[in-house]
C-alpha cells in the first residue's frame, strides 16, 4: 500500500464518469472540472533548472552517440563536459539526468561484472 500511486483529480473524475450512473448535470459538471484542470496544467512553463537539465541530458546523449562507449555514471561525470562542468556533480544528479532517457529508450543499460553501464541506443 505504501507504493500505491495516488490518483490525480483528473483520474478521479474520469473514474467517476466510467463507474457511476450519473445525471446529465453531474456529467456536465465533471467534464467542466476536467477541462479546467487540464487547462491549468497545460499552461506550465519549464523552470530554469528543467531547461538546464534538458540541455545537460542532450549533451550526455550526444556524447554517448558520438563515442559509442558504454559508461558508468562515475565515468560520465568525469568525461562528459556537460556533467564535468557542474560543481559537485553527484552520481544521484547524473542518474536523474540519465534515467528519463533510459526509460524512453534513448539510452540502454547493461550489467557487466556487477557494474551498470549506459550507452546510446540507435541512431
Amino acid at each position: 500500500m505504501a507504493n500505491e500511486k495516488k490518483m490525480t483529480k483528473v483520474e478521479m473524475f474520469k473514474s467517476l464518469l466510467e463507474n457511476y450512473d450519473l445525471t446529465e448535470k453531474e456529467i456536465e459538471f465533471i467534464n467542466h472540472e476536467i477541462e479546467l484542470l487540464e487547462k491549468k496544467n497545460g499552461n506550465r512553463k519549464p523552470t530554469a533548472q528543467q531547461l538546464k537539465n534538458k540541455a545537460v541530458a542532450e549533451s550526455v546523449l550526444d556524447y554517448l552517440r558520438t563515442t559509442g562507449k558504454k559508461m558508468q555514471i562515475k565515468q560520465m561525470i568525469k568525461e562528459i563536459p556537460a556533467l564535468a562542468e557542474i560543481p559537485d556533480c553527484t552520481p544521484q544528479y547524473a542518474m536523474a539526468i540519465v534515467r528519463p532517457m533510459k526509460e524512453s529508450g534513448l539510452i540502454g543499460r547493461v550489467e557487466e561484472k556487477g557494474t551498470a553501464l549506459f550507452y546510446a541506443v540507435g541512431e
